[in-house]
C-alpha cells in the first residue's frame, strides 16, 4: 500500500486487479490495469491451448508412425520365419496338396517317384526368397519408414502385393487349411501401409 498525503494518491488492491485512485480537490479519477491484465491472461490461455493442441496432434502422428513401423516390421519377421519353415520343416506334399490334385500320396509317389525330392529343393529356394524379402522388409521398416523416404509407400505397396497378399489369395484359391491364418499378415501389412500413407 502506497500513500501520498500531499497528492492524495493511494493504491488499492481488489479481487479483479489493482486500481490507482486519486483523492484530491480534483474530480475522482481511476486508472485501472484490469483490462490489460485480462487481455494478457486471454492471450496466454490461447497460446497454451494452441500448444496443447499441437502437442496432441504431434503425439497422434508419432503414435501412428510408430504403429505402422511395428506392423510392417512384424510382417518382415513373419516372412523370415515362414522362409525358415519352408527351408527346414515344410514337407514336399501336404495333405491339402494331395487333395487338390485329386489323388493319393501313394499314387503320386508311384507315378512320379522324384516329385517329392524335386519339390523339396523348390521349397528351399522359395524359403530363401521369403527370408530375404523379410530381411529387406525389416530394413525398410527400421530405416526408410522413420525417415519417410520418397517412394517408400509405393515400395511397401508393391512388396506387400507380391508377397503376403499374393500368398493369401493363392491359398484361398487352393482352399488351403491355412487360408485364414495367411490372411492375417496381409491385413496387418495393409493396415501398416494405410497408417503410413495417411500420415503426411
Amino acid at each position: 500500500m502506497v500513500a501520498s498525503v500531499a497528492r492524495g494518491v493511494k493504491l488499492r488492491k481488489t479481487r479483479t486487479g489493482a486500481k490507482w485512485q486519486c483523492f484530491s480537490h480534483l474530480p475522482h479519477v481511476a486508472f485501472s490495469r484490469t483490462s490489460q491484465s485480462v487481455s494478457t491472461v486471454a492471450v496466454d490461455a490461447s497460446l497454451v491451448v494452441q500448444l496443447l493442441s499441437t502437442n496432441i496432434r504431434m503425439n497422434d502422428v508419432t503414435a501412428r508412425r510408430r504403429l505402422s513401423t511395428w506392423m510392417i516390421g512384424a510382417c518382415g519377421v513373419w516372412l523370415v520365419g515362414l522362409g525358415a519353415y519352408f527351408i527346414v520343416f515344410r514337407p514336399p506334399l501336404l495333405p491339402e496338396d494331395v487333395r487338390f490334385m485329386g489323388s493319393t500320396a501313394a499314387h503320386i509317389r508311384t507315378a512320379i517317384p522324384d516329385l517329392e525330392r524335386w519339390a523339396g529343393k523348390v521349397f528351399i529356394v522359395m524359403g530363401g526368397f521369403m527370408a530375404g524379402a523379410g530381411v529387406l522388409t525389416m530394413f525398410v521398416a527400421a530405416v526408410a519408414m522413420p525417415r519417410r523416404l520418397k517412394g517408400t509407400s509405393w515400395v511397401l505397396a508393391f512388396t506387400g502385393a507380391c508377397t503376403v497378399a499374393l500368398m493369401s489369395v493363392t491359398n484361398f484359391a487352393l482352399h488351403s487349411e491355412f487360408e485364414w491364418v495367411l490372411l492375417g499378415p496381409a491385413l496387418v501389412w495393409l493396415g501398416g501401409l494405410t497408417l503410413y500413407s495417411v500420415d503426411r
